[in-house]
């Protein structure tokens, strides 16, 4: 008898393996393409303008930074917090976000934060119980596994951003972890803005295109709202205690002219987004992206901590190399923590360049998270697209396409930093040597589990 059920039970979990693969993995080797209509409405003018708009624009590169306008950012609010982010890993820089956030709904201010619920880790956080029990917050979670609609598996929520009021926007690539705000040895480096609106009483800002993204999302079927459990924290009170005591000496004016006096001028901020359903997607985001480059005039500046390109990404780097200067700022084997990921950018590494791309991987310590790109100039892009099939063609994505030569000339002194850190990748596909940079060498175990992932990670490519 047991030897019986035993039979059935492997049949039924083969058969629904079988099932999953079919119908949950298989459709995503055939991505979706831009839809007609998409096209047709397209004007690469609309992210332009020649007059200064109501939003001031500030770079978020460093870590205590990146901390800190956050802080003062969620102290400032008046009514309203809407926050997004991909993950949250417990550590000093999760909770002192989070002991923000509760502190700024126990004086009236309504939250409301939406996390990939895959990979979010929230529920194992310290303080998951305060935040869901919490009658000022609400909590939702994007795409929860449905063992039926297994073509939802694999699509998750990448967006991280930080809504206050109407006021200001921080948005880019920045995960909840110790990482990514210099708190632990193991570091990554990468980059958001601040957006700051100049004019309450106006509707044109990309704050409100971006809190109407996230309206979108809450009201969304793939979206789910998590009811409070009534349990309780009991590390909250040490958590604020610990909180206070970190941000006690630090000074949070957030009044007009602190923000005027940290940010530059803008013509004009763009909310580009992929669509929300939880499944296979249109590129939208690439679409645009690749419009944005083949409008370039002299130069196009991509960096992303990895590249995994199909034809249509190829075809787009040797369009854009034929017209003008195309650099890719990305890890090096050495640095890069994504194995799955880099293991097949590394392996097809020499294709890319026969597009005439010119490659730089960075050679120092921590790795690099960074999305962005800039184009000649004046244009500016920052958010959470990776160069790779997920980001294309299965995850959420926003990026913010900013139209200001002040911010782009800030950005690019930036960007210029991590070159300098870098060594180009010649047509040989070797590095060329550098007087002033020491190749930094990987181990040989990551080297052999580099080739010996990059078998999956082929097969594989576009889910990775």
């Amino acid at each position: 008898m047991l030897k019986k059920i035993l039979r059935y039970g492997l049949i039924v979990v083969i058969t629904y393996f079988i099932y999953a693969l079919i119908v949950g993995v298989l459709p995503y080797a055939i991505p979706k393409k831009v839809s007609r209509e998409f096209k047709n409405n397209f004007k690469i003018t609309d992210f332009y303008s020649d007059t200064n708009s109501n939003d001031r624009i500030m770079l978020l590169e460093d870590f205590n930074q990146a901390m800190d306008e956050r802080i003062r950012a969620i102290k400032s609010a008046q009514e309203e917090i809407i926050m997004a982010s991909h993950s949250v890993t417990e550590g000093k820089a999760s909770k002192y976000i989070l002991a923000a956030l509760l502190e700024a709904s126990n004086r009236g201010v309504k939250i409301k934060f939406i996390l990939d619920s895959k990979v979010g880790g929230f529920k194992k956080h310290s303080l998951y119980n305060a935040f869901i029990n919490n009658t000022n917050v609400d909590y939702y979670e994007y795409s929860q596994i449905n063992l039926l609609q297994p073509w939802e598996f694999n699509s998750a929520f990448h967006d991280k951003f930080l809504i206050i009021d109407n006021r200001l926007l921080i948005l880019g690539g920045r995960n909840m972890d110790d990482r990514f705000y210099g708190l632990s040895k193991e570091v990554t480096y990468d980059r958001e803005v601040l957006v700051y609106n100049t004019d309450l009483k106006s509707n044109k800002t990309v704050i409100k295109d971006v809190k109407n993204y996230a309206n979108t999302l809450f009201n969304s079927k793939d979206v789910v709202k998590i009811k409070g459990n009534k349990k309780d924290s009991p590390k909250l009170k040490i958590i604020l205690e610990e909180y206070n005591n970190y941000f006690k000496d630090k000074d949070f004016n957030s009044d007009d002219d602190y923000y005027i006096g940290k940010t530059v001028e803008t013509n004009k901020i763009t909310l580009i987004n992929n669509p929300i359903n939880n499944n296979k997607k249109e590129p939208l985001v690439a679409y645009r992206l690749q419009q944005l480059a083949y409008n370039a005039k002299a130069e196009v500046i991509v960096q992303s901590p990895y590249t995994i390109g199909n034809k249509y990404f190829k075809q787009t780097f040797k369009n854009v190399a034929d017209k003008v200067n195309l650099k890719l700022l990305t890890n090096s084997l050495a640095t890069s923590p994504n194995l799955p990921a880099f293991s097949y950018y590394y392996v097809h590494r020499k294709g890319l360049l026969k597009t005439g791309i010119n490659i730089y991987e960075y050679q120092k310590n921590g790795s690099i998270h960074t999305k962005s790109m800039l184009v000649d100039d004046n244009i500016s892009i920052v958010g959470s697209f990776n160069l790779d099939m997920r980001s294309a063609y299965i995850d959420t994505e926003t990026m913010l396409v900013i139209d200001s030569k002040p911010f782009n000339k800030i950005l690019k002194e930036e960007v210029n930093k991590t070159f300098d850190k870098s060594l180009k990748v010649g047509k040989n596909n070797k590095y060329i040597t550098n007087d002033t940079l020491v190749e930094k060498k990987p181990s040989l175990l990551k080297i052999i589990a580099t080739y010996v992932v990059s078998i999956f990670s082929t097969i594989f490519k576009f889910l990775i």
